[in-house]
């Protein structure tokens, strides 16, 4: 008996996707992947921003007083100035 053009789709369809073929243990495994990525994801760009505002720290530290004053801060508000600026370029 022959098939339907529908029942043909049908099966063509459901051999060509990909949950199909993928092996039982695949789904647990694949969405512990995207977790573990998503996170590092987080630590890479929590670890791009403290090196960043070391940096800026380090390099305010390094003005003189002259230099500071001409910036409008002083040197007891230097960490709290990088952060506002990292903050304020962050988008």
């Amino acid at each position: 008996m022959a098939a339907s053009i529908k029942q043909v789709a049908h099966d063509v369809r459901r051999f060509a996707s990909v949950d199909f073929h993928r092996p039982n243990w695949a789904a647990p495994l694949g969405a512990a992947l995207v977790r573990m990525g998503a996170g590092t994801v987080r630590w890479l760009a929590s670890l791009m921003y403290t090196v960043q505002l070391s940096r800026m720290v380090k390099v305010l530290y390094e003005m003189n007083d002259r230099q500071l004053a001409e910036i409008g801060i002083k040197r007891t508000e230097i960490p709290a100035y990088a952060e506002t600026l990292m903050t304020d370029h962050s988008d």
